[in-house]
């Protein structure tokens, strides 16, 4: 697999596990239990280098497309999760409240900013939503495999600038909290999508040569 190539894969793997967390209307809600979605993000995920052979995970992917057929599930599990007042949040910033004691818009404002830069529209989410920010990295890797494609090389050094600093700053830090949290509740497709979602970040980050001082989990007082 060719840097170009690779650089694909992982805006791919992305935009499915966006997918997978936005909200479930009718035709997000068919590609997911149609299979398609998780059919191609195990394609995917599979393929990739850093992650071929890796133990457990198919057995993780395996359990996940079959969730992914039951959509009053999933459905369901959204709306009391993320749409309805929970005990787990799918916003970044929530997360810093565990040390910082206040909700951090400097934070957020720095999330939106990076999106500001690639003219990404979040106007539907909170720009540190889960879904959002996987929306911005499908996007800045897309751009880097394009550049790469071109051999435009300061365009593909300031996409990975961009990508490996937004991993550090935001994603790299806050997915494995989420995922914690997920798994202390009753979710069974949320909480397994956002365990696979975490290896992939570590993975990630091991593209990028990346340690992000990672947030402890944070559950909201209903």
């Amino acid at each position: 697999m060719d840097k170009a190539e690779q650089a694909f894969q992982r805006s791919k793997i992305y935009r499915l596990f966006s997918y997978c967390f936005f909200y479930p209307d009718e035709e997000l809600l068919s590609f997911l239990t149609s299979g398609e979605c998780l059919r191609e993000l195990e394609l995917a995920l599979l393929a990739y280098p850093h992650l071929a052979g890796m133990a457990g995970l198919s057995g993780m992917l395996a359990g996940l497309k079959k969730l992914a057929g039951e959509g009053e599930l999933i459905t369901d599990e959204h709306m009391r999760l993320f749409t309805l007042k929970s005990t787990v949040s799918p916003c970044e910033t929530d997360y810093y409240r565990s040390f910082l004691a206040v909700f951090s818009s400097e934070d957020m404002a720095d999330v939106a900013g990076f999106y500001r830069a690639f003219g990404m529209d979040f106007n539907l989410e909170r720009p540190d939503y889960i879904a959002t920010e996987l929306e911005f990295m499908h996007l800045a890797a897309m751009r880097e495999a394009e550049a790469l494609h071109r051999h435009e090389s300061e365009k593909t050094a300031l996409c990975r600038q961009i990508e490996k600093k937004f991993m550090e700053e935001h994603l790299g830090r806050w997915v494995s909290a989420f995922s914690e949290a997920l798994a202390t509740t009753d979710s069974r497709f949320y909480a397994s999508v956002a365990a696979v979602l975490d290896i992939w970040i570590d993975c990630d980050c091991l593209h990028f040569d990346l340690s992000p001082q990672k947030v402890t989990p944070f559950y909201m007082s209903m």
